[in-house]
């Protein structure tokens, strides 16, 4: 190939990143029709983020979850609990935290029993979910994402969607 055309191109390579032992591996590369990724820690962060708050009040939804989630090490917890500081949430007061091993976690606040789980939690509880949130999390589940419950008085009153967060530099 031309020399000047590979000089650009790997100059153009170099400065997204990618790079190659053989500079014919980037003129290949240029005629590929489909690309292969390990995306954890490539093109995503390689740890959980909230993507979504799913219900009528997002923001109490989510003073919930991370009061509930804050005593956890669970990556989901640490997840949730980062993204409430990032957006200057500061947790209600709650006592009586208990974990629930297998179905998430439980706290009064307020004076009411909630909690924060997956399906199992909602089984636990005899719980269903709204026409709403059940597509919510349908969609959810399709897309790769992990869903948590907030529960008020045996209520579900939203959910938190997490998913590996995309690396800004990948797009």
């Amino acid at each position: 190939s031309n020399p000047l055309c590979t000089a650009i191109y790997t100059t153009l390579a170099y400065k997204i990143g990618a790079f190659g032992r053989q500079r014919l591996a980037l003129d290949s590369a240029r005629k590929s029709d489909v690309f292969l990724f390990d995306k954890t820690g490539t093109l995503t962060e390689g740890q959980l983020g909230v993507v979504d708050v799913i219900g009528d009040n997002p923001a109490e939804i989510m003073e919930l979850a991370m009061v509930l989630e804050i005593e956890s090490e669970h990556p989901i917890a640490q997840a949730i609990v980062r993204y409430g500081r990032e957006k200057k949430m500061v947790p209600v007061d709650a006592a009586q935290f208990k974990a629930l091993p297998g179905l998430g976690v439980s706290a009064k606040v307020k004076g009411q029993s909630v909690y924060a789980g997956g399906p199992n939690m909602l089984k636990h509880l005899k719980i269903s979910l709204s026409e709403a949130l059940r597509v919510a999390s349908e969609k959810a589940n399709t897309d790769g994402k992990s869903v948590i419950y907030i529960i008020r008085n045996k209520k579900v009153i939203g959910s938190v969607q997490l998913a590996d967060v995309i690396r800004m530099e990948s797009k």
